[in-house]
């Protein structure tokens, strides 16, 4: 092969790898990926079981958003529904026995950065432009965390997991996130 047909044949695989990475890397938000991700994409299925295996045909989806692994960053799944008030009332008893940590309102930054603080998530489908923060309406519920942070770097690498439950609007979003 002659060094021109090398260095084709090198930008072309240079070149699919970066088109690859791209795909790789952009946000799903059709609520019909849904299962898929849920059931079969996501690495770890514990971060997930707090997750409907399927939609509840009971339920209204208000958002949806996954963000697969980069190069440069994490990945996120994120489903907002909206179910009916007795359901959410449940559903946060339920949450708030188990979970390790609460806060009201605010992102994952905000809540860090507290005394004990535990990473939580942005409100990725919330329907507003800003800092992605939670309103003060949300209780969000740490289920599980797991701190890969490098010695006096804690919480640079990790995982975290949980619900952001808003009973006035009826709304309960499941989160997990891994950066």
């Amino acid at each position: 092969m002659s060094l021109g047909g090398i260095g084709i044949l090198g930008g072309g695989f240079l070149l699919s790898r970066t088109v690859n990475r791209q795909e790789e890397s952009s946000v799903v938000s059709n609520i019909s990926d849904y299962q898929i991700i849920r059931n079969k994409i996501w690495l770890n299925p514990q971060e997930i079981s707090h997750f409907p295996t399927e939609i509840p045909a009971d339920a209204q989806v208000k958002g949806f958003i996954y963000s697969p692994a980069s190069a440069t960053g994490g990945s996120a799944l994120q489903l907002r529904l909206q179910k009916s008030p007795s359901q959410v009332r449940e559903l946060l008893s339920h949450y708030r026995q188990i979970a390790q940590a609460k806060y009201y309102g605010g992102h994952t930054n905000e809540h860090l950065n507290r005394v004990r603080g535990l990473p939580t998530t942005f409100f990725y489908t919330g329907n507003h432009e800003g800092d992605n923060a939670f309103p003060a309406s949300y209780e969000i519920l740490v289920l599980g965390t797991k701190d890969e942070g490098i010695t006096g770097f804690p919480w640079s690498h990790g995982h975290s997991y949980g619900v952001a439950i808003n009973t006035q609007a009826a709304e309960i979003v499941y989160w997990a996130e891994v950066w």
